[in-house]
């Protein structure tokens, strides 16, 4: 099929819109990460098989904010309790009925969460409705 002379701006059109949501992905993975939910420790905020999507960079997160944080070798999400005079921060798993018993520097913090995706709500709901 032969194109129309009209096709051309168009196809320029397409190209630039194409172009610029490259940009735009781009830039939104390079501030912000997506995590997959694992443990139960948040719950009912969060529930494993969850998806959320954090800001990467930033202020420090706020009280009741979703912290990302990187503890032992892992990466935790947890809800800040309480912010020390020190600079570090409590956090706390909605699951848990005590704050965690380490503080956590400023430096371990990746994040603050911006998204839910509750894929594990609906997966869990899926499985209830199966025969």
């Amino acid at each position: 099929m032969s194109s129309k002379p009209t096709d051309a701006p168009y196809a320029r059109l397409r190209r630039t819109l194409g172009l610029t949501l490259g940009l735009v992905m781009l830039a939104c993975a390079w501030c912000h990460g997506v995590l997959y939910v694992e443990g139960g420790s948040m719950m009912p905020s969060l529930h494993p098989g969850d998806v959320i999507v954090y800001r990467r960079y930033g202020a420090m997160p706020r009280v009741s904010e979703l912290a990302v944080f990187e503890h032992k070798g892992s990466v935790v999400v947890h809800r800040v309790a309480a912010l020390l005079r020190d600079g570090r921060i409590r956090t706390r798993g909605d699951a848990n009925e005590s704050v965690d018993c380490e503080p956590v520097d400023p430096e371990a913090v990746v994040g603050t969460v911006v998204l839910v995706v509750p894929t594990g709500r609906l997966a869990g709901r899926l499985v209830a409705l199966a025969p």
